[in-house]
């Protein structure tokens, strides 16, 4: 890749695009990810003040997460039938330790938030035996994983 500026060349260097770079948005810049309920309106949750319970179905707000089937152009809008979804991801709630393992899972949900251009979603139910307090929140697409972030279930 090279930029070129008022017909000035730059120094031309390698790119590696990669098929996904998996990402949460995060709310107030983090720790937390940007997570909402399905109800009308939605409903912030999955913070300290307002803890995600289990059972709950939780909507995070994503991006990088590549290609989709059925494929969506560039620019344009998600469709909202047939939704426009993307294979193989997985969400995981905690972290491998010596005392135990993440507990991973295939969402509800992967892939382009209808109506939106670029914004990924996953709908995710939270398990019964998902740790309460704050714990690690993460996905992955295939074998990238994605940033850490974090939830609070109660």
């Amino acid at each position: 890749m090279r930029v070129d500026r008022n017909g000035q060349h730059g120094n031309p260097i390698a790119v590696n695009i990669a098929a996904s770079t998996p990402r949460f948005l995060l709310y107030n810049g983090g720790p937390y990810a940007v997570l909402n309920t399905p109800d009308t309106p939605p409903v912030l949750t999955g913070v300290p003040a307002h803890p995600a319970k289990h059972g709950d179905i939780v909507i995070a707000y994503v991006i990088g997460l590549g290609q989709t089937t059925p494929a969506v152009k560039t620019g344009v809008g998600a469709p909202t039938n047939p939704l426009a979804k993307v294979p193989n991801v997985k969400t995981c709630l905690g972290q491998d330790s010596p005392f135990g393992k993440a507990i991973c899972f295939t969402p509800d949900f992967a892939g382009l938030s209808p109506g939106f251009v670029g914004l990924y979603q996953l709908n995710v139910k939270i398990p019964a035996n998902a740790p309460t307090g704050s714990t690690a929140f993460y996905f992955i697409v295939g074998n990238v994983q994605s940033n850490v972030v974090q939830i609070a279930i109660q």
